[in-house]
């Protein structure tokens, strides 16, 4: 009998699971490297969909961390510590990371189309696209439609809350006004994408649930 994949997937995600990355990785703290290592495994805690980084014991600076890193009980995992992911800066060669470890399984696609999309709120057209970038990401049941500024046909301001995801960058934030209502934070925009999401640098996606 046929599986569907996400099903398989979630099968598992309740074990602790593992990946070798090929990648060098290194901890920084205050402009210290107090691990490096090109032998670095990409782990998942049971029920976690957001992996950590866990390093042989022998590249960490343990005497300059403390705490900060801990065992995993597990024989395939013995003689590697996982860092606490919040307390350092990381790299994966000489790319930053944000937000957190980038899963190797985890695919961001973007496509043109040319299908209408029209959002709403009430009887107030918020946007219509013929021209937007459809953005798939894994985990997501469907796509975010990015669509140009030019055919958004109410007023947007800019808002001071930021986001980040370790796929697509920093997400700048947008406030809409209908009427007398202000929407807030219903859009967002990577001003600065990554290169796996260039194709909506500056295009506005929208939380079109929230529109009503």
């Amino acid at each position: 009998m046929a599986v569907l994949m996400q099903n398989y997937l979630s099968m598992v995600a309740d074990r602790l699971r593992y990946q070798p990355t090929p990648k060098r990785v290194r901890a920084d703290s205050d402009g210290t490297t107090v691990a490096d290592s090109t032998g670095a495994i990409l782990v998942w805690q049971p029920g976690s969909p957001v992996p950590e980084y866990a390093f042989p014991i022998d590249d960490v600076q343990l005497s300059r961390i403390g705490d900060l890193a801990t065992t995993v009980a597990d024989e395939d995992l013995a003689g590697f510590v996982i860092l606490d992911a919040a307390a350092f800066t990381w790299r994966e060669e000489d790319d930053e990371v944000i937000g957190h470890p980038r899963d190797p399984f985890h695919r961001v696609d973007v496509v043109h189309s040319a299908r209408r999309v029209t959002l709403r709120s009430g009887e107030t057209v918020v946007a219509d696209s013929h021209r937007s970038e459809m953005l798939f990401e894994t985990g997501f049941a469907g796509p975010r439609h990015y669509l140009p500024r030019g055919d958004v046909a109410v007023e947007l301001r800019p808002s001071d809350t930021r986001t980040v995801c370790p796929y697509k960058g920093e997400a700048t934030y947008w406030s809409a006004v209908i009427g007398d209502h202000v929407l807030t934070d219903i859009a967002w925009s990577y001003e600065h994408p990554l290169p796996e999401a260039v194709r909506i640098r500056s295009l506005l996606a929208f939380h079109d649930e929230r529109l009503g």
